[in-house]
């Protein structure tokens, strides 16, 4: 079992290096940050696609691999901390057998808890007021796609919450972001669309349907006065049906903002963080302030938007490679990266 030492954190989440972050003190849009320190390396991965797979013998590499990382760069000075980010509710995180990481951050960035999620455990105290200051409804989000789901040009689309189509309640138990579903056999697609391929992993990009409903489910939405933000839609594949998702949340919550916020509270420079991440619900995750990226598996859209946006900052793995190796890999050629860069700057 992967075991990292946690940063120097108060046990009751109320303090960072001595400044208070309670919840009367914490203010939204202000993360409270700690000294900012050179050495310090935060590596957060996106979990199902990207950093697990159904193979054991890449677990039982994940679980040697790491570990070995963190203690060869610890050696060198360096501190590497590390978490999940996830669409996963806190309770199937719970359930698995999975590495022990700093952070888990789950409900694509609705909530975040110090270390694995477990029954005993709250959700980390000064992101979870920030959610609730964002006073997003889901009820509203709901009422809104149910309202336009009665017009005739969108009476075809067989829309769900990600509830039904997973058959859980708990993927819906956040109360800051509401993730729905289009089955793409549902959706009317242009013939130019159908010869594209548009529905395809490699080849996709929204229908101009789907686009449509979006653009007059934001108007909706302002309309009612709701505080929202809307992830580009992206294709789920691995869905009891193949749908594209459709992530509506409080202006928080959401995988971007979360990291984020880890990184500001911890100190770690922009250029300091690597990312992994595989699907179209890691696109807020891309950010051209210096960061390291890898991404992995066959996303077209998401390939294109990351070596747009990042530069030299960005590692294109295989997409007939496995994730975890791509993942790992991708560590590797960051984590030395940044080291000779330290390393060079305590030289000079």
């Amino acid at each position: 079992m992967l075991r990292i030492s946690k940063p120097a954190i108060n046990r009751n989440n109320t303090q960072f290096k001595g400044k208070d972050t309670s919840q009367d003190s914490c203010k939204p849009r202000t993360p409270i940050n700690c000294k900012i320190e050179d050495n310090r390396v935060l590596f957060v991965s996106d979990l199902d696609g990207t950093w697990l797979n159904k193979d054991a013998r890449i677990r039982e590499l994940i679980d040697t691999e790491v570990p070995g990382l963190v203690k060869k760069y610890a050696d060198k000075g360096i501190e590497l901390i590390f978490g999940y980010v996830t669409g996963r509710p806190p309770e199937r995180l719970i359930s698995e057998n999975l590495p022990q990481p700093n952070w888990s951050i789950t409900y694509n960035g609705a909530s975040i808890h110090q270390g694995l999620p477990a029954p005993e455990k709250k959700p980390f105290a000064p992101w979870e007021f920030m959610q609730k200051m964002s006073r997003f409804n889901s009820g509203e989000v709901k009422e809104a796609i149910k309202e336009l789901k009665k017009l005739d040009k969108y009476k075809n689309f067989d829309i769900k919450p990600m509830s039904e189509i997973l058959n859980s309640p708990c993927v819906n138990a956040s109360k800051y972001t509401q993730p729905f579903c289009i089955i793409s056999e549902s959706i009317k697609l242009s013939d130019k669309e159908k010869s594209d391929s548009v529905l395809e992993e490699k080849s996709y990009r929204t229908p101009d349907q789907v686009n449509e409903f979006i653009g007059e489910l934001k108007e909706s939405l302002s309309k009612k006065g709701v505080k929202y933000d809307i992830t580009d839609p992206y294709l789920a594949k691995n869905l009891p049906s193949s749908s594209i998702v459709i992530d509506v949340s409080g202006r928080f919550a959401q995988k971007g903002a979360a990291v984020e916020f880890l990184r500001n509270i911890l100190g770690i420079k922009p250029e300091n963080t690597i990312i992994a991440i595989d699907g179209g619900n890691d696109v807020s995750m891309i950010k051209n302030d210096g960061r390291c990226v890898t991404v992995v598996g066959p996303n077209s859209p998401l390939r294109t938007n990351a070596a747009l946006q990042m530069k030299n900052r960005v590692e294109l793995r295989s997409s007939e490679e496995a994730s975890s190796i791509g993942v790992l890999q991708g560590l590797k050629n960051h984590l030395t990266e940044i080291y000779d860069r330290i390393a060079g700057s305590r030289q000079e």
